[in-house]
């Protein structure tokens, strides 16, 4: 008994022994598969982030490039606007508007975002009682630039004192010169004038007549008398209870200043303090 105990014992440390050894295998098994399960990631991992990083630079390389082109696209564009607005204002010198309106309609459809163009074609329209056309180009450019002061202006100039009743809106053209006016600080006494009009044109004279006797003292603070005696002809027809499109008033537009024997700076001219800037930079 004591032979075969000692067997049985001995083949019970031998199955003790392996199986020791089978879970040592087995965790080394798994603690390598681990190992490698880490370094596959990180690999993996590793070359993720260069292949993002290499998809990251060349979409880089590919906006700086499409960046380039649109911008030398554009600087060819605007330098072409500006040879036709010059040539425009050479039509213009040689008093042939017709050719200048068309000169300036190619500009824009060239260039319809510059803005510049746009508003020169706008006050040319205007200037021949194209009124609507005029209109439809000042309202693009407060869709893009709803602070254009001028735009902002002109337009209420055309609601408020148009004689085509179609064109008129007294409620929008108040709207608009309030605007023009706040954006410059009431001190322009021809967008006030206008906001006058646009007063008197929804039926608010007594604004009306406010704000134009507030037009002529500016325009005698700024010395432009002859800018005054035409605004002081719209205040007396507010005054008698009137609109501008009710009574022949005279143009604003073509008004000389007496003393500086120079062009008033007139709803027209006085957007050229905006053009000029703009057209050297396009030339």
């Amino acid at each position: 008994m004591n032979n075969e105990q000692a067997l049985a014992n001995d083949r019970e440390y031998a199955e003790a022994i392996r199986h020791l050894r089978r879970r040592r295998i087995r965790r080394i098994a798994v603690w390598s598969f681990c190992v490698f399960a880490v370094v596959a990631i990180v690999v993996m991992k590793k070359g993720f982030h260069t292949k993002i990083q290499q998809a990251a630079k060349k979409r880089a390389a590919m906006a700086a490039a499409t960046s380039t082109n649109t911008a030398a696209h554009q600087s060819s564009t605007f330098a072409k606007v500006g040879e036709l607005m010059h040539r425009a204002d050479k039509q213009l010198e040689a008093k042939q508007p017709a050719e200048a309106v068309k000169t300036l309609q190619e500009a824009v459809a060239m260039g319809p975002e510059c803005l510049p163009a746009r508003l020169h074609l706008a006050m040319q329209l205007a200037q021949q009682d194209r009124c609507l056309e005029a209109a439809e180009q000042y309202r693009a450019i407060l869709h893009s630039n709803p602070d254009d002061a001028v735009a902002l202006n002109n337009l209420a100039d055309i609601l408020a004192s148009n004689p085509d009743g179609k064109l008129r809106d007294g409620t929008a053209a108040v709207e608009l010169a309030q605007r023009a006016v706040s954006l410059t600080h009431r001190q322009n006494s021809l967008f006030l004038s206008t906001l006058a009009a646009a007063y008197a044109e929804n039926g608010l004279l007594d604004r009306a007549v406010q704000t134009a006797r507030e037009a002529v003292d500016l325009a005698a603070e700024q010395k432009m008398p002859r800018v005054g005696e035409l605004i002081k002809q719209q205040l007396a027809i507010y005054e008698r209870g009137q609109s501008l499109h009710q009574r022949a008033v005279v143009n604003l537009k073509y008004a000389m200043d007496t003393t500086a024997k120079t062009p008033l700076k007139s709803t027209e001219a006085a957007s050229e303090a905006v053009l000029s800037p703009l057209r050297q930079q396009l030339q």
